[in-house]
């Protein structure tokens, strides 16, 4: 008669004893007891979450640091996004991949500054992350797991105006940055983000001090603790992707349906190729899969590739039926594939409700025929980097394609030039990011910047529901006019865009 194998005991939390305090049922996760649900039950949970603000407790997930000079470069080398360029203070979703294209894990990473970057990884994927991390680029960076910290998460359209009275300038956070706070006479590092599908945040602070801080939110009064339970809802409502579940280490990043978190913009691969080498013959971090079904692709189909096997939000991310509001707009976008395009998703967001089919694969949907064209002797051009410019004499608006903002999903911040500044053609004029990602605007032609759209600023949003007409982002004198002759017309374009 052998022996029973014998059970690990359950991890705890730093905030066990609150849960039991707050009527927490407890149950196994990712190897630690972790609260399901308190007494007011998933549904009340969920629904004050999507109408104030919910508190959880998410120190399960894995926390480490990359610190050397070149720590970018090395994450780079294990992961289908850019790292190399993120400016200190953003933060980015990433996929860590195997040399077959799988997914290893998904994650979010900031850079802090002073060669540092923050990690934040799934708690059943941490050991297996941190030593791939160490064995792939130990020797390029320290590889610094912060098992000592605890990670809260603050969500809900209510968390900016809550955690602003605790820590007055933590509101100034845009979506997808972070920086160091004190809150409630804690250390803490904040990030504008969550998994939940609403505004919010994710807040890593030292293990001691999680109490002090989660007593401190639970005291506001839109304020309530939130399980596991609805936090799977909430994300599933959002049409978000649980590693384990929805995707793993046999799946690769364009089957999974999140060919959009590699960079929105195509990397010169002479600034890259040398530090990331091909993962076999149909994948590179660059490249991408050769699949003929996906317009982010970047080369040709290849039929020795699997078809994405899900294009869209998996059929449990509908709407749940006590769901009483959708998805805050700023974090859920359709994906961008053609097959997507050619219907409806689920979701009730911004984007979506002024959703329109694309007419194929990246074509650019912008003509003349927009009403901003009728009556004028505009004319439209197109550059490789996907910005628009309308030229009227020596005067030129620009914005950037139906295809750029398709690529980018849900614009959430625009960074537009000074008026009155300068700029030569292919000069970095600004910075749109998205729940996606973040990307550079190149003038496409040399000129004085004239004006700025001022609504745009106040309202990214509107680079997707009216790219070409009210969603503009910067308007130009020409210095050289005759540069607009090398740039592409509609159809150039619209061929170009579709092998983009």
């Amino acid at each position: 008669m052998s022996e029973a194998t014998p059970v690990a005991p359950l991890l705890q939390l730093p905030l066990a004893d609150l849960h039991l305090e707050l009527g927490a049922r407890m149950v196994p996760f990712a190897g630690y007891s972790m609260p399901v649900q308190y007494p007011s039950g998933l549904v009340a949970e969920h629904r004050h979450t999507r109408t104030a603000a919910g508190l959880f407790d998410v120190s399960h997930m894995g926390q480490l640091r990359l610190e050397g000079a070149d720590a970018a470069a090395a994450l780079e080398t294990l992961m289908p996004v850019d790292v190399i360029d993120l400016a200190p203070g953003k933060q980015r979703y990433g996929l860590l991949t195997n040399d077959d294209g799988g997914i290893i894990d998904d994650l979010m990473f900031v850079n802090r500054g002073e060669c540092d970057l923050f990690l934040i990884v799934n708690g059943a994927c941490k050991a297996g992350d941190v030593a791939h991390i160490e064995a792939r680029i130990g020797s390029r960076c320290d590889v610094i797991p912060l098992p000592h910290r605890a990670l809260l998460a603050l969500q809900g359209p209510q968390a900016a105006a809550v955690l602003e009275r605790l820590a007055p300038g933590v509101g100034q956070l845009v979506f997808m940055t972070g920086a160091a706070f004190q809150i409630a006479g804690c250390h803490c590092f904040v990030t504008r983000s969550g998994y939940t599908g609403e505004d919010g945040f994710e807040i890593s602070l030292p293990q001691g001090e999680a109490e002090t801080l989660a007593r401190a939110l639970l005291a506001e009064p839109e304020v309530a603790p939130v399980g596991l339970g609805a936090r799977n809802s909430l994300r599933l409502e959002a049409g978000l992707c649980l590693y384990g579940n929805d995707i793993d280490d046999t799946t690769t990043p364009v089957e999974a349906g999140l060919n959009w978190s590699r960079s929105a913009v195509p990397v010169p691969a002479c600034n890259r190729r040398a530090q990331t080498p091909e993962k076999g013959s149909d994948w590179s971090p660059w490249n991408g899969y050769r699949c003929a079904n996906t317009s982010n692709c970047r080369s040709k189909a290849s039929p020795s590739v699997k078809p994405p096997a899900a294009c869209s939000p998996p059929p449990s991310a509908s709407r749940l039926p006590w769901a009483t509001s959708s998805p805050s707009s700023r974090k859920l976008a359709p994906p961008s594939t053609p097959s997507c395009a050619a219907r409806r998703c689920r979701c009730r967001c911004a984007r979506c409700r002024s959703f329109r089919p694309v007419t194929g694969a990246g074509r650019s949907n912008l003509s003349c025929s927009h009403p901003a064209y009728k009556g004028t002797d505009a004319m439209l051009k197109f550059t490789e980097n996907h910005e628009w410019i309308k030229v009227e004499g020596e005067s030129a608006t620009v914005g950037i394609t139906q295809h750029a903002q398709d690529a980018l999903g849900d614009v959430v911040f625009v960074d537009l030039p000074e008026v009155g500044s300068s700029h030569a053609k292919g000069d970095t004029a600004g910075v749109v990011e998205s729940v996606k990602a973040a990307a550079d605007i190149y003038m496409p032609a040399s000129g004085e910047v004239t004006e700025v759209n001022e609504a745009l600023r106040e309202d990214p949003a509107l680079a997707n529901s009216d790219p070409l007409g009210a969603g503009w982002f910067f308007r130009l004198k020409l210095t050289k006019p005759a540069e607009i002759e090398a740039l592409m017309d509609e159809t150039s374009y619209s061929d170009f865009s579709a092998k983009a």
